[in-house]
């Protein structure tokens, strides 16, 4: 999966900053490309102000960098499918371990193949109870 985006310098300045170890450059009105969760943390790390003789910010150290908008909308959306592909619900046959992807499944699975082995008099009673 492709996670990668552009990292705009808005600046006329050249912007030039230590990050993780390495010193990353990018150039006046131009761009990087940069893992997206590592272009995140960039832009939110901290940098000092940096000021002249007469007490005024020094425009060459602005940090004016923004993620493209399509790529962000891009990551974003492949790190939210992801996270939801994690957090499906599996519902297990602790008999056969077959699993299904809902409660009802999974219930016509075992009043199908399993009902001579259930034991407790409840989980009977909710199998029995299912319609087809």
């Amino acid at each position: 999966m492709d996670l990668n985006c552009k990292l705009y310098n808005r600046n006329g300045f050249d912007h030039k900053e230590m990050f993780q170890g390495k010193e990353i450059m990018i150039h006046a009105n131009s761009h990087i490309v940069m893992d997206y969760d590592a272009a995140q943390s960039f832009l939110g790390q901290f940098t000092p102000v940096v000021t002249r003789k007469d007490g005024t910010t020094d425009p060459k150290f602005h940090k004016r960098l923004e993620i493209d908008k399509d790529d962000a909308r891009r990551c974003e959306m492949s790190l939210r499918n992801e996270l939801e592909e994690k957090s499906t619900k599996v519902f297990v046959c602790q008999q056969c371990m077959k699993e299904f992807s809902s409660k009802s499944s999974l219930l016509k699975h075992v009043k199908n193949n399993h009902m001579g082995q259930i034991a407790d008099k409840d989980s009977r009673e909710e199998v029995e109870d299912l319609d087809e």
